[in-house]
């Protein structure tokens, strides 16, 4: 049987994943060098949450392009679901070491850094990623975070604020200004910014809870019982 990979990654798209994964195999029986087939079931099995199977999948499609930059970047998420950080961070390191301007790895390798309590290696990695990248609204988000660590609150309101300015409709920045706003006791100009991220994603629990931590704190205790409600 010929296996065509166009049509099964047409399967995929539409979230036909079952059918997708039975074509797979089927090709790879056939050919188990087939690069292509060996990425998209990797990518397969990750989208079931079966981690240990996108790794030993990928791993081996990694062996027969050992040079293929973004494979590393999805590698590295399998990784981190896999609770293995350092190897996650590995997995990004030689996708940098490949592609020295990839910013989006030095943004996935900061959240990582971030996680593992390593706020200075991780600020120096959105660092990076900024450089590479000036319009990078994600980073500027995500580099508020070790920058609260270290009691640099303005620094990461700024920060927040750059990434809206890039992007206004970047949910977790607003969320992440109104909690600094908060945090600042700017209560009104706080309640702005999360009525603005609720707007743009109705069905945030984290925000209404916030929302409830405000309105309690604004004394409007039925307020804040009906946003724990909603949370």
């Amino acid at each position: 049987m010929k296996f065509n990979f166009k049509e099964v990654l047409v399967l995929f798209q539409k979230n036909q994943l079952n059918e997708a994964k039975k074509l797979c195999i089927g090709a790879l029986k056939e050919q188990p060098d087939n690069f292509d087939f060996l990425h998209l079931f990797g990518v397969i099995a990750f989208r079931e949450r079966n981690y240990k199977k996108a790794e030993e999948i990928i791993s081996k499609a990694i062996k027969l392009k050992p040079k293929h930059i973004e494979i590393y970047n999805f590698y590295a998420f399998i990784l981190l679901n896999l609770r293995k950080f350092d190897l996650a961070i590995k997995s990004w390191d030689e996708a940098i070491k490949l592609k020295p301007d990839y910013a989006e790895a030095y943004n996935n390798r900061g959240n990582i850094l971030f996680e593992l309590g390593k706020i200075e290696d991780s600020l120096e990695s959105y660092e990076k990623a900024i450089k590479i990248k000036p319009d990078y609204a994600d980073a500027y988000n995500n580099m508020g975070n070790p920058l609260r660590k270290l009691k640099k609150i303005n620094a990461a309101l700024a920060n927040c604020e750059k990434a809206i300015e890039l992007n206004p409709n970047h949910i977790e920045a607003l969320n992440n200004q109104a909690n600094i706003l908060f945090t600042l006791g700017k209560f009104e100009d706080s309640l702005k910014s999360y009525n603005a991220s609720i707007k743009l994603n109705p069905n945030n629990p984290q925000a209404y809870n916030n929302l409830g931590l405000l309105h309690k704190k604004l004394g409007k205790k039925n307020s804040a019982l009906e946003n724990y409600e909603k949370a």
